[in-house]
């Protein structure tokens, strides 16, 4: 039996445990987001890879089964690139421009949780000091 991976991009927090368990499919980006190997996943990793899609925090990893060749699935079946480089016009955005836009997101989440915890710590921290 033959398996992808695949990402499900909203719920992903980039934890990086998923690199950690299955480092041959899974490489992993400065902000430890997933870059998954398109290739079909068999053998001995295909263990490793249900292991790591049980161990995601966010349940953002997908295991799929791979359509066969002789079925024909993997000749209709789209790379996001691919997808993208069929409406150039339409978007006005090249791949930079969206990793671009992708990374200034992922920065201003990663920005916006921290703030909100130390917003939630701050009056803990105040009558601690106001105590002693």
């Amino acid at each position: 039996m033959e398996a992808r991976l695949r990402v499900d991009w909203i719920r992903c927090d980039g934890y990086g445990l998923c690199g950690d368990f299955v480092p041959e499919v899974i490489d992993l980006d400065e902000w430890r987001y997933p870059i998954i190997d398109p290739r079909p996943i068999d053998g001995e990793l295909l263990h490793a890879a249900q292991r790591a899609v049980d161990c995601c925090p966010m349940k953002a990893l997908i295991l799929e089964s791979a359509p066969s060749e002789s079925a024909g699935g993997a000749e209709g079946c789209l790379q996001f690139e691919d997808f993208l480089a069929q409406f150039p016009d339409s978007t006005g955005h090249d791949l930079d421009d969206l990793e671009r836009e992708r990374r200034i997101l992922v920065d201003a989440r990663r920005k916006l949780r921290l703030s909100s915890v130390r917003i939630r710590a701050w009056p803990r921290a105040r009558t601690v000091a106001e105590r002693g």
